[in-house]
């Protein structure tokens, strides 16, 4: 299963099954804006916990507003490369993904429902009915593409 939550809430959860955790954290510009303090995940808990900054915008937010942007990070390929590398070496050790971000609306979402669609993995069904991030969401699932075709639609364990 497939679990998306803010940033308070996956400080506090107690995964049920062995879990990987992502977590995916707004750049140092946006953090200092909004006052964002992220704590610690008990690594204890997890069976491997990959922390990725990106923050919560898409390509024509940039183009739209030349300069208003600048100091934000946007999802890339990098990134989506991470996550997949993430799940191959941890493929065989974990049977829940817990993605978080500061609401737990729009980027773990689209990180989430990327994944389960790819591997036709269940997740929480209220995840499409959140705000999600449909460019984080394109550009992880080329790359879930690319770097897992053989298992496209089936499920990771």
């Amino acid at each position: 299963m497939i679990y998306a939550l803010d940033r308070f809430s996956v400080e506090r959860v107690i995964p049920r099954n062995e879990s990987l955790a992502i977590r995916c954290m707004s750049s140092a510009p946006v953090r200092a804006q909004r006052n964002i303090e992220y704590g610690q995940l008990d690594e204890k808990l997890y069976v491997g916990i990959l922390p990725l900054v990106f923050d919560d915008i898409i390509p024509e937010d940039k183009e739209l507003n030349p300069g208003s942007y600048d100091d934000y990070i946007l999802f890339t390929e990098d990134h989506a490369s991470r996550i997949t590398d993430f799940l191959k070496r941890n493929k065989d050790k974990f049977q829940d993904i817990v993605v978080s971000c500061d609401y737990g609306n729009s980027r773990s979402c689209g990180v989430g429902v990327a994944i389960g669609d790819h591997f036709g993995s269940e997740y929480s069904p209220d995840l499409l009915e959140r705000d999600l991030n449909l460019h984080v969401y394109s550009v992880l699932l080329n790359q879930l593409g690319r770097d897992f075709p053989e298992l496209a639609t089936t499920k990771i364990r």
